[in-house]
């Protein structure tokens, strides 16, 4: 009828290239000298990466019967995007995202359908994940010791909004990769690795943790399970020794009276950090018992803080550099005691008595408030080392205002 457009339904073949024959009666055929070709039907079981950002680039199909002479489209389909692709093997195909792609839009999950000629479309049966881009990650503490353990807070806008779906937050120091906990929308925790993880390919240079020197290595972030990662602000995390604590001194206090307590040992000071970075908040801190306060670095060997409200008992005093990990001095504890007032007082004179043990006095009191570090708590008293020599069995009274 002097149409110029003629159309015919291909029927249902196996794979193969078949010339093309034309009838305008349905009985005299000629032939078109064109060539239609029939393809397997594909089949595709991956999609890499099934988590895409507004920084995604490309995505890879993988499965069998991909092979096309002619070009191939996928549609995302929640949005109705089309992607054309190439063909880089029978089982393989790249398809080139455009950045502007998804805009703002994320969260949401959409299936993806493949055509070998970009016009009939099958269904993959696999699905694509949009996530949330976050941004202005941070990371503290930004520093810890050799052993790992350190819970590093990465904080930025958006790192935890993608805990709808099912992709992961990843930490990666140096080459440790490290999942990390979702804490809500803008917080995710990682804890840092040991050192010889984080440097594997140098695993005996680096596993002595008493090195002196201390290491920075590259942190950054990832939320799509591990495949791409982006650097936090600071972009570097830093081990250092773990500090030492050999004495703490005073060994006794009054409860409730402040008091400072003195640390000595080694490592309070590593060269590698400032001491900005020593004195920002969740950093350098002491612990006695319960209180924690602020630690006041004086040098690599000596460090003092002020225990504000000492708490009655036997205690051990620590310090952290990160205020994380804390080392106490366990060979030298602090014994808080009860204060008692009317011992200060001016009040009349306690007997005593001097033992069969040399240097020792007995107060004649359940509990006595002296200042002294020697001091222990006794069943029917308390005992205080004297420099004096007396006689066993000598008694003298004293005012009791001269222990205060």
């Amino acid at each position: 009828n002097g149409s110029k457009v003629l159309s015919c339904r291909a029927p249902r073949m196996a794979p193969s290239l078949v010339e093309v024959f034309v009838s305008p009666n349905g009985v005299d055929y000629h032939s078109s000298q064109l060539f239609f070709e029939f393809l397997a039907i594909p089949v595709v079981y991956s999609i890499s990466p099934s988590f895409i950002t507004n920084t995604t680039q490309n995505m890879i199909m993988k499965g069998y019967n991909l092979n096309s002479s002619s070009q191939v489209c996928c549609i995302i389909d929640s949005i109705s995007l089309t992607l054309k692709g190439r063909v880089l093997s029978s089982t393989e195909i790249d398809f080139d995202i455009p950045s502007n792609s998804f805009m703002d839009r994320y969260g949401f999950e959409s299936s993806v359908f493949l055509s070998m000629n970009c016009r009939d479309y099958i269904s993959t049966d696999l699905t694509i994940q949009k996530l949330y881009q976050p941004s202005h990650l941070r990371a503290s503490p930004l520093f810890g010791g050799k052993r790992g353990g350190t819970m590093v807070i990465i904080s930025g806008y958006g790192v935890g909004q993608n805990k709808q779906v099912t992709s992961s937050v990843i930490c990666l120091f140096g080459n440790a990769r490290i999942l990390a906990e979702v804490v809500d929308v803008n917080i995710a925790v990682c804890k840092s690795p040991p050192i010889q993880n984080v440097y594997s390919s140098n695993i005996n240079k680096y596993s002595d943790s008493s090195s002196n020197s201390s290491r920075a290595t590259q942190l950054s972030v990832s939320i799509d399970s591990g495949v791409t990662f982006m650097n936090t602000v600071s972009r570097v995390f830093t081990y250092v020794n773990e500090p030492i604590v050999t004495a703490v001194s005073p060994a006794a206090a009054f409860e409730g009276s402040p008091f400072y307590l003195k640390f000595s040992g080694a490592n309070f000071k590593p060269a590698a950090l400032s001491n900005s970075l020593l004195q920002d908040q969740f950093m350098s801190t002491c612990r006695l018992g319960a209180e924690t306060a602020k630690l006041i670095i004086r040098s690599d060997e000596e460090a003092f803080c002020l225990i504000r409200n000492p708490v009655l008992g036997l205690g051990f005093g620590g310090i952290s550099l990160n205020g994380q990990q804390f080392v106490f001095g366990r060979e030298t504890p602090v014994n808080v005691l009860p204060l008692i007032n009317s011992l200060i007082a001016p009040m009349k004179p306690l007997k005593y008595f001097v033992s069969d043990k040399p240097r020792e006095i007995i107060l004649d009191l359940t509990v006595a408030s002296v200042a002294a570090e020697s001091l222990n708590i006794m069943d029917s008293g308390c005992v205080l080392s004297l420099s004096n020599s007396m006689d066993v069995g000598e008694e003298k009274s004293i005012y009791p205002a001269i222990w205060s």
